[in-house]
């Protein structure tokens, strides 16, 4: 991920297209697509990586061509800036404008390309160099990686791109078999070489697909080597049965590997060969290829500058005792950065974690079961909450500023109330399959979470769960979701677009989405939710239209207010309580009923819907119109007031210039606050009561101040309109 703050445009390309749109930038971020056997950053990027970025715009539906030049972004260079996780470009890339959508490309190592259908790539011939004055080692600058996004828009606010390894992985594992003495095989001289292979490829950059060229280099490519292991990076190709394709030195004695039928190297999959080396009595060896595979490929230990991550591996057998496996392995706690934990622990090997392992920056306990505890202290006084099988511990890393990097357990039910709250974890979190509940303020206030995956088994999420902290772009939640708790999104500003509810939500807490201003679309409201609690949308953006169901009881105080929905609202047929603010300064149009059972309607509730219009019926149930209720709805046509009304407060119908009928139904005057009817144009219609009472309506405060009052004439009463049946009568 990367976030722009310069405004500034040396390519004109790189502009918003409208002189007068803020501009918009683009968003990066990439990680790799791999399996994980020892790498602690998982995200398989490393400091000062340098990835090479173009970027199309799309016209209509249809995606624009990939060219050599003249694309929105060509061939920008993004440097990786670890301490904060962040793809930081070398010049700023925008938005042409808010409508148009754009594809991306992504490759690693940078470099320069003059033809992007014909990138010329060459796998180094000695792969075991090591990184050295700026230079790649030998083995990554031989790895090509490739991405796509496709179809991004604006409101994504973040492009993630996942590169693949799209050359072909080798990895030869030498295997001690019988006859060494104790320690002879360590100490043997060992030679690996990978033959047969051409090292020149065609790459074209639209697809990320690499062609073989050239010839086979007869010197063949050397290694790298990590224990028992040799990798390689070879370009993806077919070599010809009876090729020579591994060649074995052990102690100057030679093997040489050849295969009967023909060898294809396929794309983004490693290749893997076993060899045993048996030691004959009579001397020299005797080599076996005992497995040959082809499985997803795996990182390794020195790319992307692996060999300062790799993880310190703790097994633990019996809960509670982290510390003493640590310092049984020789290992010390504070110093410790990359832990991989295996085994069973509990809530004390947490709070070993949290508050005496001040350097770790990233954790995997992911093959980790988590045994029920009791609260405790540990040895240096620190005191730690208990917790139960599978659950995550409550505080597990509270405040925790040092701690980057999880991979949760895979067998994981909860995780515990606050367990990141106010922590340092970063990047996208993917929560485990088997996780239901997520507990209160479990990551409350971490603001360098970018993303979320919840897993389906998912039912419960506690109140103020993500409260301010810094996911990007859509929430998408599992079908099976029951319960949203209060705030459980509350100031999460960096989320955008639609935001649909699963079916199966049963419970939704007051301001679980406040302050979410960038959510777009429509939204609708599951069956499950009788009651819309207070602030739950509270200035939550949107620009389509709200569906209500209606067994919907209770809409709570500024449930909905500052919304921009558009069209007719059309509020539920059980609705008996609005909220102060419930509407407020949303964008609704068309004409508003008010369902029979709603008895309590409060201040501002419709306050500044502009685009209401025609009559408006207050209902039987509604003895008062609060204060502001229908504030500035400044089309609204008419009013019926019922004959149980009692009470106008003051502004409930300020600045509603567009009313051209009053008719009070109430034999006795309602009272008539301050400014009730500021705005209203009291000169250019006739309020209309009952003929008994025209007299004591001229001379009450409020009504006195319109020109012309009279008795009613007959009138029928529709749901959404007033109509006079005397059509011919004019006024």
């Amino acid at each position: 991920m990367l976030g722009l703050a310069a405004c500034g445009f040396d390519d004109d390309r790189l502009r918003p297209e409208g002189v007068n749109e803020t501009p918009e930038p683009i968003n990066i971020s990439g990680e790799i697509s791999q399996v994980y056997q020892t790498r602690a950053n998982d995200s398989g990027f490393a400091d000062k990586d340098e990835i090479g970025i173009y970027i199309v715009d799309y016209e209509g539906e249809t995606s624009g061509a990939l060219k050599n030049s003249g694309n929105r972004a060509d061939n920008v260079r993004f440097v990786f800036d670890e301490a904060t996780y962040k793809w930081t470009p070398e010049k700023d890339i925008f938005w042409k404008n808010k409508t148009t959508h754009v594809g991306v490309y992504g490759y690693y190592p940078y470099s320069s390309i003059e033809k992007v259908e014909n990138y010329l790539f060459e796998v180094q011939k000695d792969q075991s160099t090591e990184a050295a004055n700026g230079k790649l080692a030998g083995y990554e600058a031989s790895d090509f990686l490739w991405g796509k996004a496709e179809n991004a828009a604006q409101t994504d606010k973040i492009i993630r791109l996942s590169f693949m390894h799209k050359l072909s992985g080798v990895r030869v594992s030498l295997v001690e078999g019988t006859g060494f003495a104790s320690g002879e095989w360590a100490s043997a001289s060992k030679d690996v070489i990978i033959l047969g292979t051409k090292r020149n490829a065609s790459i074209n950059m639209a697809t990320g697909e690499a062609t073989a060229i050239g010839d086979a280099a007869g010197a063949g490519i050397t290694p790298y080597h990590n224990g028992g292991d040799y990798r390689a990076v070879v370009i993806p190709q077919q070599v010809a049965a009876g090729t020579t394709l591994i060649a074995v030195t052990i102690n100057g004695i030679s093997y040489r590997h050849a295969r009967s039928e023909s060898t294809v190297f396929t794309p983004s999959k490693q290749h893997n060969f076993t060899i045993t080396v048996n030691k004959k009595v009579a001397g020299g060896y005797e080599f076996t290829m005992s497995d040959e595979s082809i499985t997803a490929w795996e990182n390794d230990a020195v790319s992307h500058d692996a060999t300062t991550k790799e993880y310190v591996i703790i097994n633990v057998e019996t809960p509670g005792t982290l510390d003493k496996c640590i310092e049984a392995a020789g290992k010390d706690l504070a110093k410790i950065r990359n832990l991989k934990v295996t085994g069973k622990i509990n809530s004390k090997d947490f709070a070993v974690m949290n508050m005496r392992m001040k350097a770790l920056k990233a954790l995997n306990l992911k093959t980790v079961q988590i045994a029920s505890s009791v609260d405790g202290k540990l040895d240096s006084g620190e005191i730690y909450n208990g917790g139960d099988d599978n659950e995550l511990p409550v505080g597990a890393f509270a405040g925790n500023k040092s701690l980057f990097y999880l991979v949760f357990p895979d067998h994981l039910t909860k995780i515990g109330r606050s367990a990141f709250s106010s922590s340092g974890i970063t990047g996208t979190l993917i929560i485990p399959e088997g996780v239901e509940e997520i507990g209160s303020y479990a990551f409350g206030n971490c603001s360098s979470i970018y993303g979320v995956s919840f897993p389906t088994t998912l039912k419960i999420l506690d109140g103020a769960c993500f409260e301010g902290s810094g996911i990007m772009g859509s929430i998408i939640f599992p079908d099976n979701l029951e319960y949203i708790g209060d705030n459980s999104f509350n100031s999460c500003r960096n989320v955008s677009g639609n935001l649909q509810l699963p079916e199966t939500l049963k419970y939704l807490g007051s301001s679980a989405f406040c302050g979410i201003a960038n959510l777009t679309g429509s939204l609708t409201i599951p069956k499950g939710i009788n009651e819309i609690q207070d602030q739950t949308f509270y200035d939550c953006g949107f620009n389509g239209t709200l569906s209500l169901h209606d067994e919907i009881t209770r809409i709570g105080v500024r449930a909905f207010g500052g919304c921009h929905f558009r069209g007719e609202l059309i509020l539920p047929n059980e609705l008996n309580e609005i909220g102060e603010g419930a509407f407020s300064s949303c964008g609704f149009s068309g004409t508003l009923s008010i369902p029979k059972n709603v008895a309590k309607i409060g201040a501002s509730a419709f306050f500044d819907n502009q685009s209401m219009t025609g009559v408006l019926e207050i209902p039987e149930s509604i003895t008062n119109i609060d204060r502001e209720t229908f504030y500035n709805c400044v089309h609204l046509g008419g009013i019926v007031i019922s004959e149980y009304c009692d009470n106008i407060a003051a502004d409930a119908f300020k600045n509603c210039y567009g009313i051209t009928s009053i008719i009070s139904r109430t034999s006795i005057p309602p009272t008539v606050s301050t400014g009730a009817f500021d705005g209203v144009p009291k000169g250019q219609f006739t309020v209309e009561v009952p003929e008994s009472s025209v007299a004591q309506y001229r001379t009450s405060i409020g009504w006195n101040e319109f020109k012309s009052i009279s008795s009613y004439r007959n009138f029928a009463v529709r749901p959404n309109r007033v109509t006079a049946l005397n059509s011919s009568l004019v006024r």
